[in-house]
């Protein structure tokens, strides 16, 4: 469990790397612009340097903020994006977490992600840090009523309807050659 736990982070952290370099190469293609291209062969290991940046960067708390709160709240986020990994299957017999419940898993664990980012703004002792972590706590909150509509009109979705037996779905006939179909009524002639 462990050791598919380690892969599993360790693939989104490449994937990470990956899709970071290949994003900006996009955006520097569309903005007609040179894109990453300073470090490593064609800028390949930019994404590498990225990291070791942030890696090195210093963590700076507000002088007013409550710190306990305030580095607690990115850890929170964290947690959540690895648990909610947990029910994924990445491919056949490759899960971390078998639920008969993975999509109530899903929904209720991803709404946790709106307390990291009301507990970072709150935790900061700033007004204006407060009303953008409301902001987007109010956004994620209504994109999650949508999806959760979405997620459950498929959920409660009836069974499609299953044909009679002995006769499978795709032997269906014209109904004139069919022979359980009902007979049909004469038409009388136009006048």
């Amino acid at each position: 469990m462990v050791i598919a736990g380690v892969c599993v982070i360790s693939l989104f952290a490449a994937l990470g790397l990956v899709l970071v370099l290949m994003e900006r190469r996009v955006a520097a293609w569309i903005q007609i612009r040179l894109g990453p291209n300073r470090v490593g062969p064609g800028g390949m290991l930019q994404s590498l340097a990225d990291t070791v940046k942030l890696l090195v960067k210093e963590g700076m708390t507000p002088d007013g903020a409550d710190k306990f709160l305030f580095n607690l709240a990115p850890f929170i986020a964290m947690m959540v994006a690895m648990l909610l990994m947990a029910p994924i299957g990445f491919a056949k017999n490759f899960q971390l977490w078998d639920l008969n419940i993975g999509v109530l898993y899903i929904s209720a664990i991803s709404s946790i992600m709106v307390i990291s980012i009301l507990m970072a703004g709150w935790a900061s002792n700033n007004k204006y840090s407060l009303m953008g972590a409301m902001r987007s706590g109010a956004q994620i909150v209504s994109y999650e009523l949508s999806a959760g509509l979405s997620i459950l009109s498929v959920v409660i979705s009836p069974a499609p309807p299953t044909p009679p037996p002995g006769r499978s779905a795709s032997s269906r006939c014209p109904r004139r050659h069919c022979p359980s179909a009902p007979p049909r009524r004469a038409s009388r002639p136009l006048p």
